[in-house]
Protein backbone atom coordinates (compact mmCIF):
# COMPACT_ATOMS: atom_id res chain seq x y z
CA UNK A 1 0.00 0.00 0.00
CA UNK A 2 3.00 2.26 -0.22
CA UNK A 3 3.33 2.92 3.04
CA UNK A 4 6.25 5.29 4.79
CA UNK A 5 6.77 5.63 8.62
CA UNK A 6 9.89 7.56 9.80
CA UNK A 7 11.15 6.30 12.79
CA UNK A 8 13.38 8.36 15.21
CA UNK A 9 14.76 6.84 18.20
CA UNK A 10 16.44 8.49 20.77
CA UNK A 11 17.52 8.20 24.00
CA UNK A 12 20.24 5.30 23.58
CA UNK A 13 17.52 3.50 22.22
CA UNK A 14 14.49 3.78 25.15
CA UNK A 15 11.85 5.61 23.15
CA UNK A 16 10.91 6.09 19.21
CA UNK A 17 8.51 8.28 17.74
CA UNK A 18 6.74 6.96 14.37
CA UNK A 19 6.00 9.22 12.16
CA UNK A 20 3.77 8.02 8.94
CA UNK A 21 3.59 9.68 6.08
CA UNK A 22 0.20 9.47 3.92
CA UNK A 23 1.15 7.86 0.48
CA UNK A 24 -0.63 10.54 -0.98
CA UNK A 25 0.88 13.70 0.20
CA UNK A 26 2.11 16.18 -2.93
CA UNK A 27 5.37 17.01 -2.03
CA UNK A 28 8.32 17.84 -4.60
CA UNK A 29 10.09 15.08 -5.88
CA UNK A 30 14.03 14.67 -4.97
CA UNK A 31 16.27 12.53 -6.50
CA UNK A 32 14.33 11.17 -9.31
CA UNK A 33 16.31 12.66 -12.31
CA UNK A 34 13.64 13.45 -14.82
CA UNK A 35 11.18 14.31 -12.27
CA UNK A 36 13.11 16.05 -10.06
CA UNK A 37 11.52 19.14 -8.73
CA UNK A 38 8.63 18.29 -9.73
CA UNK A 39 5.29 17.77 -7.58
CA UNK A 40 3.95 14.52 -7.31
CA UNK A 41 2.49 12.26 -4.36
CA UNK A 42 5.03 11.15 -2.31
CA UNK A 43 5.20 7.51 -2.80
CA UNK A 44 5.41 8.29 -6.17
CA UNK A 45 9.44 8.63 -6.01
CA UNK A 46 10.34 5.34 -6.02
CA UNK A 47 8.15 4.10 -8.94
CA UNK A 48 9.18 7.18 -11.09
CA UNK A 49 13.07 6.79 -10.46
CA UNK A 50 12.92 2.99 -10.66
CA UNK A 51 11.41 3.65 -14.24
CA UNK A 52 13.77 6.32 -15.08
CA UNK A 53 16.40 4.42 -14.25
CA UNK A 54 15.18 1.44 -16.41
CA UNK A 55 14.86 3.43 -19.15
CA UNK A 56 18.27 4.62 -18.93
CA UNK A 57 20.11 0.81 -18.47
CA UNK A 58 17.97 0.30 -21.95
CA UNK A 59 19.48 3.16 -23.82
CA UNK A 60 22.78 3.46 -22.76
CA UNK A 61 23.21 -0.80 -23.55
CA UNK A 62 23.71 -2.14 -20.05
CA UNK A 63 20.31 -3.63 -19.73
CA UNK A 64 21.53 -6.21 -22.21
CA UNK A 65 24.40 -6.81 -20.30
CA UNK A 66 22.72 -7.40 -16.87
CA UNK A 67 20.64 -10.23 -15.93
CA UNK A 68 16.28 -9.40 -14.99
CA UNK A 69 17.78 -9.81 -11.55
CA UNK A 70 20.74 -7.06 -11.40
CA UNK A 71 18.86 -5.23 -13.80
CA UNK A 72 15.37 -5.02 -11.43
CA UNK A 73 17.66 -4.51 -8.19
CA UNK A 74 19.75 -1.62 -9.69
CA UNK A 75 16.29 -0.29 -10.82
CA UNK A 76 14.82 -0.53 -7.27
CA UNK A 77 17.85 0.50 -5.41
CA UNK A 78 17.52 4.01 -7.66
CA UNK A 79 13.72 4.02 -6.35
CA UNK A 80 14.68 3.35 -2.97
CA UNK A 81 17.50 6.38 -3.09
CA UNK A 82 14.97 8.51 -4.45
CA UNK A 83 12.19 8.22 -2.00
CA UNK A 84 15.11 8.33 1.08
CA UNK A 85 15.82 11.85 -0.57
CA UNK A 86 12.27 13.40 -1.12
CA UNK A 87 11.63 12.34 2.63
CA UNK A 88 14.67 13.54 4.02
CA UNK A 89 13.77 17.17 2.19
CA UNK A 90 10.20 16.51 3.11
CA UNK A 91 10.72 16.28 6.43
CA UNK A 92 14.35 17.53 7.28
CA UNK A 93 15.65 14.46 9.21
CA UNK A 94 18.26 12.82 7.91
CA UNK A 95 17.60 8.86 7.38
CA UNK A 96 20.36 6.03 8.52
CA UNK A 97 18.65 3.13 7.48
CA UNK A 98 15.88 1.79 5.40
CA UNK A 99 13.59 -1.24 5.30
CA UNK A 100 11.65 -2.15 2.84
CA UNK A 101 8.45 -5.08 3.00
CA UNK A 102 5.96 -5.84 0.39
CA UNK A 103 2.57 -7.45 0.67
CA UNK A 104 3.68 -10.97 -0.24
CA UNK A 105 6.69 -10.40 2.69
CA UNK A 106 4.31 -8.96 4.98
CA UNK A 107 1.63 -12.34 5.19
CA UNK A 108 4.61 -14.67 5.03
CA UNK A 109 6.06 -12.10 8.63
CA UNK A 110 2.54 -12.56 9.63
CA UNK A 111 2.36 -15.99 9.65
CA UNK A 112 5.60 -16.76 10.89
CA UNK A 113 4.87 -14.43 14.00
CA UNK A 114 1.52 -16.29 14.56
CA UNK A 115 -1.65 -14.33 14.82
CA UNK A 116 -2.10 -10.69 15.15
CA UNK A 117 -4.28 -9.61 18.26
CA UNK A 118 -7.08 -6.70 17.49
CA UNK A 119 -10.12 -6.00 19.48
CA UNK A 120 -12.50 -4.05 16.98
CA UNK A 121 -15.20 -1.50 18.00
CA UNK A 122 -17.07 -1.78 15.07
CA UNK A 123 -16.65 -4.61 12.02
CA UNK A 124 -13.96 -4.55 9.17
CA UNK A 125 -15.92 -5.37 6.36
CA UNK A 126 -14.39 -4.68 2.46
CA UNK A 127 -14.81 -7.76 1.08
CA UNK A 128 -14.34 -6.42 -2.40
CA UNK A 129 -10.97 -4.60 -2.19
CA UNK A 130 -8.95 -5.85 0.83
CA UNK A 131 -10.90 -8.54 1.54
CA UNK A 132 -11.46 -8.02 4.94
CA UNK A 133 -14.53 -8.92 6.67
CA UNK A 134 -13.41 -8.99 10.61
CA UNK A 135 -16.53 -9.19 13.15
CA UNK A 136 -16.19 -6.77 15.62
CA UNK A 137 -15.00 -7.64 18.76
CA UNK A 138 -11.80 -9.40 20.31
CA UNK A 139 -10.03 -11.46 17.33
CA UNK A 140 -6.53 -13.31 16.38
CA UNK A 141 -6.24 -12.92 13.14
CA UNK A 142 -4.68 -15.35 10.63
CA UNK A 143 -1.82 -14.23 8.41
CA UNK A 144 -4.68 -13.26 5.57
CA UNK A 145 -6.95 -11.38 7.74
CA UNK A 146 -4.05 -9.71 8.76
CA UNK A 147 -2.99 -8.55 5.66
CA UNK A 148 -6.89 -7.43 4.84
CA UNK A 149 -6.73 -5.53 8.00
CA UNK A 150 -4.17 -3.19 7.19
CA UNK A 151 -4.66 -3.31 3.30
CA UNK A 152 -8.60 -1.93 4.33
CA UNK A 153 -9.20 1.79 3.57
CA UNK A 154 -12.85 1.83 1.60
CA UNK A 155 -15.44 2.03 4.13
CA UNK A 156 -13.65 3.46 6.93
CA UNK A 157 -14.38 7.08 7.73
CA UNK A 158 -11.22 8.70 6.87
CA UNK A 159 -10.27 6.32 4.66
CA UNK A 160 -5.86 6.10 4.02
CA UNK A 161 -5.69 7.91 7.26
CA UNK A 162 -7.43 5.48 9.04
CA UNK A 163 -5.55 2.46 6.73
CA UNK A 164 -2.37 4.51 8.41
CA UNK A 165 -3.50 3.89 12.45
CA UNK A 166 -3.97 0.27 11.93
CA UNK A 167 -0.71 -0.05 10.67
CA UNK A 168 0.56 1.68 13.58
CA UNK A 169 -1.14 -0.85 15.85
CA UNK A 170 -0.51 -3.85 14.35
CA UNK A 171 3.73 -2.56 14.13
CA UNK A 172 3.34 -1.61 17.67
CA UNK A 173 1.93 -5.06 18.38
CA UNK A 174 4.63 -6.87 16.73
CA UNK A 175 7.03 -4.99 18.66
CA UNK A 176 5.47 -5.47 21.68
CA UNK A 177 5.37 -9.28 21.02
CA UNK A 178 8.50 -9.58 19.91
CA UNK A 179 9.73 -8.89 23.37
CA UNK A 180 6.98 -10.77 25.88
CA UNK A 181 7.38 -13.70 23.76
CA UNK A 182 10.72 -14.46 23.71
CA UNK A 183 11.24 -13.94 19.97
CA UNK A 184 14.06 -12.10 20.29
CA UNK A 185 16.01 -15.03 21.69
CA UNK A 186 15.47 -16.43 17.87
CA UNK A 187 16.86 -13.24 16.75
CA UNK A 188 20.02 -13.19 18.30
CA UNK A 189 20.75 -16.93 17.61
CA UNK A 190 20.24 -16.51 14.09
CA UNK A 191 18.06 -19.12 13.80
CA UNK A 192 14.57 -19.33 12.02
CA UNK A 193 13.22 -15.79 12.44
CA UNK A 194 16.32 -14.01 11.58
CA UNK A 195 16.97 -16.26 8.13
CA UNK A 196 13.04 -15.42 7.60
CA UNK A 197 13.61 -11.47 7.98
CA UNK A 198 16.64 -11.79 5.53
CA UNK A 199 14.24 -13.18 3.01
CA UNK A 200 11.22 -11.35 2.72
CA UNK A 201 12.53 -7.95 4.20
CA UNK A 202 15.49 -5.50 2.17
CA UNK A 203 17.52 -3.66 4.50
CA UNK A 204 19.90 -1.08 3.70
CA UNK A 205 23.38 -1.90 3.52
CA UNK A 206 25.42 -2.16 7.08
CA UNK A 207 22.43 -2.22 9.21
CA UNK A 208 22.64 -4.75 12.01
CA UNK A 209 19.19 -6.31 12.20
CA UNK A 210 19.76 -8.06 15.19
CA UNK A 211 21.61 -5.12 17.24
CA UNK A 212 18.42 -3.32 16.34
CA UNK A 213 16.24 -5.33 17.38
CA UNK A 214 17.70 -5.69 20.40
CA UNK A 215 17.12 -1.99 21.48
CA UNK A 216 13.93 -2.21 19.85
CA UNK A 217 12.85 -4.25 23.14
CA UNK A 218 12.44 -1.12 25.01
CA UNK A 219 9.80 0.18 22.43
CA UNK A 220 6.86 -0.26 23.94
CA UNK A 221 4.03 1.17 25.50
CA UNK A 222 5.06 4.63 26.08
CA UNK A 223 8.62 4.32 24.96
CA UNK A 224 6.71 4.17 21.52
CA UNK A 225 4.34 6.99 20.51
CA UNK A 226 2.82 6.97 16.73
CA UNK A 227 1.85 10.37 14.67
CA UNK A 228 0.66 10.99 11.19
CA UNK A 229 1.79 13.49 8.91
CA UNK A 230 -0.39 16.50 9.66
CA UNK A 231 -2.29 18.19 6.10
CA UNK A 232 -3.91 20.62 5.47
CA UNK A 233 -6.57 19.66 3.04
CA UNK A 234 -7.81 16.40 1.02
CA UNK A 235 -9.29 16.77 -2.20
CA UNK A 236 -9.83 13.93 -4.59
CA UNK A 237 -7.71 11.68 -3.18
CA UNK A 238 -4.66 14.08 -2.95
CA UNK A 239 -3.37 15.34 0.58
CA UNK A 240 -1.50 18.71 0.86
CA UNK A 241 1.58 18.11 3.50
CA UNK A 242 1.20 20.30 6.43
CA UNK A 243 4.34 20.24 8.95
CA UNK A 244 5.85 17.92 11.64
Amino acid sequence: TNTLILLHIYDNGKKATGISIPRDDVVTMYGTHGYGGATAKVDEAYGDAMSYELQQLQQDGQAAKMSRDQLYFQANEAGRAAEIQTVQALTGVHIDHFAELNLWGFYELANIFGPIEVCLKQAASDPDFSGANIPAGYHALSAAQALAFVRQRENLPNGDLDRTHRQQAVLDYVIWKVKHQNLLADLVEGTTLLNDLKTFMITSGGWNIVEFATEMQNLTGRNLVFQTLPIQTQENNVMLNGRL
